[in-house]
């Protein structure tokens, strides 16, 4: 996971998080090559683990089975990888957890294959609006 405080840049954070290998080349940081997390989980909330207040965007809608079968099923389906699962771990120890998933707009926007680059504009203006209202609604106290 990188974060602000791990050393590594912007450009190769997001460099990293895009690669797909058979679609998009890993990507090297100081001698490790770097795939995107949502080969390993769509969504990685288990990562929040400690935090009191945790959103979790779901582009999948906390379907993993609904992501392309391919080489990375395997890794897809660690116990504990879906949604549910993650969320109830971050709760149990009192976490509070908000999941947004894609409403209507933004799932048309996106379509059924989220690796169409055709797609990307229509699906981050439908994201954007999405998240202005779901700004308004969250409220952590």
């Amino acid at each position: 996971m990188f974060d602000r405080n791990c050393g590594v840049d912007l450009v190769d954070a997001v460099t990293a998080g895009t690669a797909l290998p058979g679609v998009v080349p890993t990507h090297n940081i100081n001698g490790t090559r770097y795939i995107n997390g949502g080969v390993r989980s769509a969504e990685n909330a288990e990562l929040a683990r400690g935090y009191a207040n945790v959103v979790v965007l779901s582009p999948f809608g906390g379907r993993t089975e609904a992501l392309p079968a391919g080489q990375f099923e395997g890794l897809r389906k660690f116990p504990g990888a879906d949604l549910e699962s993650q969320v109830l771990a971050l709760r149990e120890p009192g976490s509070r957890v908000e999941v947004i998933t894609p409403d209507a707009e933004s799932r048309a926007a996106m379509g059924t294959n989220q690796m169409d680059p055709a797609t990307r504009i229509s699906a981050a203006r439908a994201g954007f609006a999405q998240g202005k209202l779901e700004a308004t609604r969250l409220t952590f106290h």
